[in-house]
């Protein structure tokens, strides 16, 4: 059973202290008891005799893996292949002016790529709709805080859940399904071959080691947990990320208001560098 023990407010501070210090999401103290219920599981996972010891635990733990465990537990971990369908639609009608002057070169950022299927959906995207894809050098860096999600990614294998919402076609021409042990469907080596996979926090990460800008960064339901400082920061080192005429595509509960990074508004959750 999970514990029942009461989360102080000492003990709590310290946890959101530790949190915004980490990846710069600010729990409210109106949070109170959820952070407490979610820090039971980790507490009785962990098999620690009180909060105090949690925190110590995680605080020390210096893969970081800890503390991403944490945030899992507070934020929603929602992903899918081809999310914000109209994003894709946009990018479709949009693309051939948007590679018009490209030198048969595309950089793209997957900023939070979790599992994998948004650097992947990515992928299927430009294979589908870019004329003469051999003849381009195509780049996807996908990153995440987390070693365990990054891993994942790798492999590139998913479960039937995972692929429902993909048409059969792209199932078909873009996975290779597997019987045994158990039915899974792993992606393509060609796709695989497309996206590099890096850890990076985007709140203390040193973005000067991005050596090219990006034409489109995906940057979706990440923003939204931050406060109104620490998502600032985070927009302007992704503007500077970004060329002039680039893309920024964020979750459809997100958005950028009053912003001096040279972001115009576009569509919903679509933001174009000026």
């Amino acid at each position: 059973m999970l514990t029942k023990k009461a989360l102080s407010d000492s003990e709590f501070e310290l946890f959101q202290k530790l949190i915004y210090d980490k990846v710069g999401i600010d729990i409210s103290s109106k949070k109170k008891v959820m952070l407490q219920s979610r820090l039971s599981r980790l507490l009785f996972d962990m098999e620690c005799d009180s909060y105090l010891e949690l925190y110590q635990r995680i605080k020390k733990d210096y893969s970081g893996e800890k503390v991403v465990e944490l945030i899992n537990l507070i934020t929603t971990n929602v992903t899918s292949f081809f999310r914000e369908s109209h994003q894709w639609h946009y990018l479709h009608n949009e693309l051939a002016s948007i590679i018009n002057n490209k030198n048969r070169s595309i950089r793209i950022w997957s900023a939070a790529c979790a599992s994998g299927e948004e650097p992947y959906t990515i992928a299927i995207f430009l294979a589908e709709n870019l004329p003469s894809l051999e003849l381009w050098d195509i780049k996807i860096l996908a990153t995440d805080i987390s070693d365990k999600a990054l891993k994942k990614a790798q492999r590139g294998i998913y479960r039937d859940q995972d692929i429902a919402s993909l048409p059969k076609y792209y199932v078909k021409k873009y996975f290779h399904e597997t019987l045994l042990p158990k039915r899974e469907y792993h992606i393509s080596e060609e796709l695989k071959k497309m996206v590099l996979y890096r850890k990076f926090n985007l709140v203390h990460g040193d973005y000067s080691i991005f050596h090219h800008k990006f034409d489109m960064i995906f940057l979706k339901n990440v923003i939204i947990y931050f406060d109104k400082e620490v998502q600032n920061r985070v927009i302007a080192n992704i503007a500077k990320s970004m060329y002039s005429g680039s893309y920024l595509f964020l979750g459809h509960s997100e958005s950028i208001l009053h912003n001096d990074d040279g972001l115009e508004y576009i569509d919903s959750s679509i933001y174009r560098k000026k």
